[in-house]
């Protein structure tokens, strides 16, 4: 019987120094306590949901995510992820689960990094966060789960596409063209109108009477001017100087604009919008001429109490 128990003990030995011989050689060494756990886990303070984040996205907002480098966070969406695109692909890794599209993984490669990523719905609703990498040495709880609500996510409405909102824009540019509307003065008709704006107006033109005629007009006036030519109405607008005739009287009897520059009269071009002869320029001196009748007209500045 002792010699039954020496040969077992001598065979025990001999199995136990074959398998050190055999086995890996990463096994080989003692075990190293690495002291790397984070100590906000174990805080009193601490409770079940403090690495649990919940999200009520708006529309256009970016928020922020805690990663821990060797974790891995999941982002819950409530609608099937088609894409989503990752800034920095060194310092971080992402990938939608085969098993759930709703899902998406994330998990940083490197310490102390940071980036961003927008995640696309199927719906085409896009999500943005910008995310962080800490270690175990951070006092602050890393965001393990990550549950986004897109139920509000219209609610700051820049892009909302609600009928309210549309009524609302529509009832502004109906307001702003009203406004516009009051700005302006609108000459001619439905199918050949001009719009002018008020403030540019400047009145003040004048029929010259005879006593009142230059001397470079004693040859080409030799006839008193005829006041039978003068139009109801006179205005420039900075750019263009507009003379209102009677509409019902036939175009052929409109007479000829002329500029007068430097005492001689300089035909300009014209156009005829309603009841307006509209000179393409602006003057302080103008002759009409109908025929042999022709009509000296001056701007006169307004005086003070005018």
């Amino acid at each position: 019987m002792g010699f039954l128990l020496a040969f077992s003990a001598l065979k025990a030995d001999d199995f136990l120094e074959e398998a050190n011989e055999t086995a890996p050689a990463h096994l080989n060494h003692p075990m190293q306590d690495l002291n790397a756990i984070q100590g906000s886990f174990f805080d009193k303070n601490r409770s079940k949901m403090s690495n649990t984040l919940n999200i009520d996205y708006f529309q256009g907002q970016t928020y922020k995510i805690r990663l821990r480098y060797a974790m891995a966070t999941l982002l819950f969406f409530s609608k099937p992820i088609s894409d989503f695109v990752l800034g920095d692909k060194v310092g971080f890794d992402a990938k939608i689960l085969e098993s759930n599209d709703r899902i998406l993984l994330i998990k940083p490669l490197q310490i102390g990094v940071d980036s961003n990523i927008s995640v696309i719905d199927s719906e085409g609703k896009i999500f943005s966060f910008y995310v962080f990498s800490t270690t175990f040495t951070s006092s602050k709880h890393p965001n393990l789960q990550v549950f986004i609500e897109d139920k509000n996510y219209y609610s700051n409405a820049f892009l909302k596409p609600q009928k309210e909102n549309k009524e609302n824009k529509e009832n502004k540019e109906n307001k702003e063209n009203k406004e516009k509307e009051e700005e302006t003065i609108t000459i001619g008709d439905n199918t050949n109108a001009m719009k002018i704006v008020k403030k540019d107006i400047q009145k003040g033109y004048k029929a010259l009477k005879s006593s009142q005629r230059k001397w470079y007009c004693l040859g080409i006036c030799s006839k008193k001017s005829k006041l039978s030519l003068m139009p109801k109405e006179i205005f420039n607008d900075k750019q263009f100087t507009y003379f209102k005739f009677d509409k019902r009287l036939a175009l052929s009897k409109f007479p000829v604009i002329y500029k007068v520059v430097d005492g001689y009269d300089n035909p300009v071009n014209t156009r005829i919008v309603g009841d307006y002869i509209i000179a393409e320029d602006v003057s302080t001196k103008w002759t009409l001429r109908l025929g042999k009748d022709y009509l000296c007209i001056r701007f006169v500045k307004k005086g003070k109490d005018e």
